[in-house]
């Protein structure tokens, strides 16, 4: 409710506004198909052979990328005839505590341990990594986690994190020109999908 109103507000007030990260059918856009990017990763743990599930997701009150990852993630989980754990998603603040309580609250509420986790962030996965370490729960041998972003972090960090990539920087050079472009030419922005790819690296693997 909150986020409709600020582009309504900014709509009547006739301010030039191009939305990010996000997409759109009624405001000029330049994002990520966040639907997609659950659904990713919910394919590809499905397609390793995991069949126990769980997701640590960011706030989803107003903030229409936690819920549409979310959202992804468990219908696409439904339409392969798998479902998430009982007590297996919560949702956390994006910091690295954040992803270490999500894990704790999963184990303390699931009926048993999931094998795979995703994440909403890298942030969250990279917490939820450290608390797996910190319980001597083997990564990916016993769980296995993915993360959204491809933060620097997520390739340095033992065992790599996998994630689904996103170009956050040419998002914010596309955005810059577009709306360069409305203000000296009047060119509309319309509407513009910022591709996703899965990078795999060592912190998942087969069932």
């Amino acid at each position: 409710m909150l986020f409709r109103s600020t582009l309504s507000i900014l709509r009547q007030s006739r301010t030039k506004t191009i939305l990010t990260w996000s997409l759109s059918a009624q405001y000029p856009c330049i994002g990520f198909d966040n639907f997609e990017i659950g659904a990713l990763a919910a394919r590809y743990l499905f397609d390793l052979g995991h069949r126990q599930f769980g997701m640590i997701s960011g706030i989803s009150q107003y903030n229409d990328r936690a819920r549409l990852r979310t959202e992804g993630f468990v219908s696409t989980l439904r339409a392969l005839r798998a479902e998430l754990l009982p007590g297996a998603t919560c949702e956390q603040p994006y910091t690295f505590a954040g992803g270490r309580a999500g894990l704790k609250e999963i184990l303390r509420s699931a009926p048993t341990t999931p094998t795979a986790i995703f994440c909403g962030n890298d942030v969250l996965a990279l917490g939820c990594l450290f608390e797996a370490t910190a319980l001597q729960l083997r990564v990916p041998e016993q769980l296995s986690i993915i993360g959204c972003d491809d933060l620097p972090i997520s390739a340095e960090v033992s065992p790599g994190l996998t994630t689904v990539a996103l170009e956050s920087s040419l998002l914010g050079k596309k955005t810059a020109i577009a709306l360069l472009r409305w203000l000296q030419e009047g060119t509309d922005p319309g509407r513009t999908e910022m591709p996703v790819s899965l990078i795999e690296r060592g912190t998942t693997a087969p069932r």
